[in-house]
């Protein structure tokens, strides 16, 4: 509590949260939300119930991942099928699942708190967090139940405590790779020269036995891929941009197909952008780059690998923008013009439903005032991936050459392999 109240923006998140609580309380779920805008109201924690409804697919005989039936909208859970096992060991019912989803909430508050605490006491800094936690799409996962939400407190507190413990570190982001894929991409770029060669090599191994075990469950992959209804309105990733035609079918002649050979067609040039702009960071970075300390750096690392991997391997839905948060605290101390234009850029991507809600009220749900908030978002979204990217790249050089030996948060102290200290 002590935190809290030394920090201006810990306490306006919290209050904030206190205040959906009452209104939830006085006005009702729904209500609640639609005077935020968010107008499509399935069941509340809508996608935890594809969860919930796994277990009855199973006793009927059914794969939950192809045929869902007993959800309340027919989806087929796109998620492992250990989230369909968790849910039958423990008899998930509606009051459970209200539970869980309380609890992912709370979860996601703490992690928030975290970052703040990560970004020092300075209003200047860690008011960017606060704008960032405070957005469209960070409610829209606590409005959806995702289960993106317990991926991200286990990336955030991973990240958090990689440098006093890295063996918690890999167990967390391991666990968040078993219950929901993505996270994988996040092994490769924790490995440091001043990690030590056994850290680096737990590393490797831990990432090995993750890529074999998705490699081994392939069809699986293939499924949950399937049942993904991310289009173009609230999502991103190269799969959005090729869906835009969807939104605004009479000009579809006028921009692209949306068919599998235009599809590869956007991933192989979102892929080769993605990696030139990494490598031109790579090799533009030099020891007068930007330094921050280790934990900062981290969570930059980390929310910068998981949105552009993600930007470039699918289609996403916006609640996993939430990750965007990590990179507020590094954002925070760049120079200033380039403060501003990646955070504009990030608020801004970060936003899409208020940008639609507020149009739609300007003009009456007009279809080509739809489409051009869309395409101002989509190129936020683009332009917001090749600065992370380019940052990433010059953070990663300092990471792998001897660079990363001037770093600003190199300690007096290097933890070992189990997060026992050590002398130097």
């Amino acid at each position: 509590m002590s935190f809290i109240s030394r920090h201006p923006a810990a306490s306006i998140f919290v209050l904030a949260h206190l205040l959906m609580g009452a209104a939830f309380a006085t006005f009702g779920w729904d209500r609640t939300w639609i005077s935020l805008g968010f107008v499509e109201l399935p069941p509340y924690f809508t996608d935890l119930r594809t969860v919930a409804a796994a277990p009855e697919a199973m006793a009927l005989g059914l794969d939950p991942l192809i045929e869902n039936p007993t959800d309340p909208l027919q989806r087929p859970m796109n998620y492992p099928r250990i989230w369909a096992y968790m849910a039958q060991y423990v008899h998930l019912d509606l009051p459970g699942l209200t539970a869980v989803g309380i609890g992912f909430w709370l979860l996601f508050i703490a992690s928030v708190l975290i970052i703040i605490r990560v970004s020092g006491p300075e209003w200047r800094n860690n008011r960017y967090v606060l704008l960032a936690a405070l957005s469209s799409a960070s409610w829209f996962p606590l409005h959806q139940g995702n289960n993106d939400l317990l991926m991200f407190f286990l990336t955030v507190v991973g990240l958090y405590v990689f440098e006093r413990c890295k063996s918690c570190s890999l167990a967390m982001v391991a666990a968040a790779t078993m219950l929901k894929v993505y996270p994988i991409i996040l092994f490769p770029v924790l490995v440091s020269r001043d990690n030590g060669k056994i850290a680096n090599a737990g590393i490797v191994g831990t990432f090995a036995a993750c890529l074999g075990f998705w490699l081994y469950n392939v069809a699986d992959l293939q499924l949950i891929r399937a049942g993904n209804t991310a289009l173009v309105n609230h999502t991103y990733g190269f799969g959005s941009l090729h869906s835009i035609p969807k939104i605004l079918p009479s000009y579809e002649g006028m921009l692209w197909a949306t068919n599998a050979k235009w599809e590869l067609v956007f991933f192989i040039v979102c892929a080769v952008c993605a990696a030139g702009i990494f490598l031109l960071g790579f090799i533009s970075g030099s020891k007068s780059s930007r330094r921050s300390d280790a934990t900062t750096e981290l969570l930059f690392i980390g929310g910068a690998t998981l949105y552009a991997g993600t930007f470039v391997l699918g289609n996403n839905w916006d609640y996993r923008l939430i990750f965007l948060i990590l990179c507020v605290p590094y954002i925070a101390l760049m120079p200033r013009t380039l403060r501003y234009v990646v955070m504009t850029a990030l608020l801004i991507s970060m936003n899409y439903w208020t940008f639609t809600y507020i149009g739609a009220l300007l003009s009456h749900s007009s279809s080509k005032v739809q489409f051009v908030l869309t395409m101002f978002v989509q190129l936020a979204k683009c332009s917001l991936c090749a600065l992370l990217l380019y940052e990433l790249g010059q953070v990663m050089r300092r990471r792998l050459t001897a660079d990363s030996e001037s770093h600003q948060g190199t300690r007096a102290e290097k933890p070992s392999w189990l997060g026992a200290r050590m002398a130097p």
